[in-house]
C-alpha cells in the first residue's frame, strides 16, 4: 500500500499551477460558465481574516472585512493566488476589463454590473475553507438579493480538490453556483 501510495503521487510546478488556473478561467468565461465581469477574489481561511476581538456573529464580505484587507499570516497559497489574481486583472492585458479585482468596492460592483465571484485557490482539501469563505459573501444583504433575481452567481475554482471537497462545494445549501 505505501509503495502504491508513493507512486500515485504527483508533483507540479508552481508555474503549472498558475497556467492551469489562467486557461481553466478563461475558458469558462469563453464557454459562458462564467459569467463576465467577474470579481476574482483569493480563498481565505476565516481565521487569517482580520476581525474584531470578541466578535460573536458571522463575519460578512463588506462589512466584517473588505476583500482587499491584509491577512493575519504570512501568505501562503494565499499570496500565489493573489498574484495570479493581480496580474490577471492588470490593464494591461487584453480582456482584463472582464476581470475585476478584490479591491473593487461593493457600489462599484453594481456599477460595473458584476455578473460572477470567483473564489479561487490552489487546492481544495476539505472544502471547508472555501466553503466558509464564500459564506461571508453570501450574508451579504445585496449580495444575496443579487443572487435571489439570478444577477450574481458564486463560482469556486481550484486547481485540485479532493473528492471530499468536491462533495463538501457541491452539497445542498452550498454557496457555490459552480466548482471547478
Amino acid at each position: 500500500p505505501a509503495r502504491q501510495l508513493l507512486d500515485s503521487l504527483r508533483f507540479v510546478s508552481l508555474s503549472d499551477v498558475r497556467a492551469g488556473l489562467q486557461v481553466r478561467l478563461h475558458s469558462l468565461i469563453a464557454e459562458g460558465k462564467i459569467q463576465a465581469p467577474a470579481l476574482l477574489v483569493s480563498a481565505l481561511s476565516i481565521e487569517d481574516l482580520r476581525l474584531s476581538e470578541g466578535r460573536t456573529v458571522p463575519p460578512v464580505a463588506f462589512e466584517s472585512f473588505q476583500l482587499d484587507d491584509p491577512i493575519n499570516v504570512v501568505p501562503g497559497s494565499e499570496g500565489f493566488v493573489g498574484n495570479l489574481i493581480r496580474d490577471l486583472v492588470s490593464p494591461a492585458l487584453v480582456g482584463a476589463d472582464a476581470l475585476l479585482s478584490p479591491s473593487t468596492k461593493l457600489n462599484e460592483l453594481s456599477v460595473k454590473r458584476c455578473r460572477s465571484i470567483v473564489v479561487i485557490t490552489d487546492y481544495a482539501g476539505s472544502g471547508t475553507q472555501l466553503r466558509d469563505y464564500a459564506m461571508t459573501l453570501v450574508r451579504h444583504p445585496t449580495l444575496r438579493s443579487w443572487r435571489s433575481y439570478g444577477l450574481l452567481r458564486i463560482h469556486a475554482l481550484s486547481y485540485a480538490g479532493s473528492s471530499q471537497a468536491l462533495a463538501t462545494l457541491q452539497r445542498e445549501g452550498a454557496p457555490f453556483d459552480g466548482v471547478w
